[in-house]
């Protein structure tokens, strides 16, 4: 079919439980695959996200295991994702290094491992959005009351729809630099940067060969460029130059390496 699909643990083992992982799971590949319009190739592996918003667990260990089980290898995240509640700063948090693309919203919140990593995070969609109370902005991108030192999102090229906000964290800096009217394509879409603490913010800076941004120390943590570099005839899409002939093709999200929409980079 279209690779593997994991998600939720529902039921029992066996028996009708099974039967109903199963329909779900074939489901949301269904779905996945009719309401977007990215790539999927038969090696992709599909995960449904969750939806408990900042729930404290009821056992921090099991939380860990379970996410790392239900990530492991996962490309495309069909649903939110949600990293909470990570407060042992050894963790490993490899599991998320094959995540392209996130249909929903990201969720980072009490989160103190020195650096969260998902380097190969191109787009995420904005389906679903974070909401604080009826009349609050809604959210694609929410990392708050966290003590990481960096988010490292170099991949990061499009986030379609949805604001982002940056609430207290204690040694968060890079993503200070980083331009988001380069990521957020939404016209409405706004950012909200927030330090409440007494204590001073911590200086960072990026390496010498970022010309303008970056998501953490290295060269391979500057910022990319494929929209406010653009030439005007571009009209407000994304580019693979400077030139008024190097504009994408319109189906283009997150850049392009050629005109055609073959060589976008990512569909839709």
């Amino acid at each position: 079919l279209l690779g593997s699909v994991v998600g939720p643990a529902m039921g029992g083992s066996g028996g009708s439980g099974f039967v109903l992982r199963v329909i779900i799971n074939l489901f949301a590949v269904v779905l996945f695959v009719r309401q977007g319009c990215a790539t999927v190739d038969y090696k992709s592996k599909i995960c449904i996200g969750t939806n408990g918003r900042m729930s404290v667990p009821s056992n921090r260990d099991n939380h860990y295991r379970n996410l790392r089980d239900w990530y492991i290898n996962c490309t495309y995240v069909d649903g939110n994702l949600e990293l909470t509640w990570l407060q042992d700063e050894n963790l490993d948090l490899s599991f998320l290094n094959n995540i392209q693309e996130v249909t929903g919203y990201v969720l980072i919140s009490h989160v103190d491992v020195k650096r969260v990593v998902l380097p190969r995070l191109q787009i995420i969609r904005g389906r679903t959005l974070f909401k604080f109370s009826v009349g609050e902005e809604n959210f694609a991108l929410l990392v708050m009351l966290s003590k990481m030192d960096t988010l490292e999102l170099p991949a990061l090229r499009d986030i379609l729809q949805g604001s982002v906000r940056i609430f207290n964290n204690y040694n968060l800096c890079h993503v200070r630099s980083i331009n988001w009217t380069e990521i957020m394509s939404d016209p409405s879409a706004k950012y909200f940067y927030t330090y409440n603490f007494t204590q001073p913010q911590r200086a960072c800076h990026c390496h010498e060969s970022c010309d303008r941004g970056c998501w953490g120390e290295g060269s391979e943590n500057c910022q990319h460029f494929s929209k406010i570099t653009c030439s005007p005839q571009c009209h407000g899409s994304r580019c693979y130059g400077k030139g008024p002939q190097d504009c994408c093709h319109l189906f283009c999200a997150g850049g392009c390496t050629g005109p055609t929409q073959r060589d976008c980079l990512v569909s839709c």
